[in-house]
């Protein structure tokens, strides 16, 4: 999994400071910027403006994918579902539990990713 975030975060910030770089050079080149002034000024608040979006949709998936094999995956939630079970009867507070931690994680994040979409475009 951090092989699979690594290489998705890589990507999408070399395509970021790829696209601003091809996007804004002839401005850079007009205003005779130098290199490094252009890089600092222009290209990268640009390309993290619009990799700090990507990369959100990717943490969330991440965390997505991550909840659900953490949570509901390990033998240790059901053993103490079945003790629970077994003092109060009432199993299905556990996994009520998980899955309000699931919404209450992940329900903030994606409004945040649907208000920052319409900025994208």
């Amino acid at each position: 999994m951090a092989i699979y975030v690594t290489l998705c975060v890589a990507a999408i910030v070399s395509q970021a400071v790829f696209d601003a770089t091809t996007e804004y050079g002839e401005l850079g080149r007009a205003l005779q910027l130098h290199p490094r002034k252009f890089a600092r000024r222009i290209a990268l608040p640009v390309a993290a403006n619009r990799a700090g979006r990507v990369m959100l949709i990717v943490a969330i998936a991440t965390i997505q994918m991550t909840m659900f094999s953490s949570l509901i995956g390990v033998d240790d939630l059901f053993r103490a579902a079945q003790r629970v079970n077994s003092e109060i009867s009432r199993p299905i507070l556990v996994f009520t539990a998980m899955a309000s931690l699931y919404l209450l994680v992940c329900t903030p994040l994606y409004f945040l990713v649907q208000r920052v979409k319409p900025l994208e475009r």
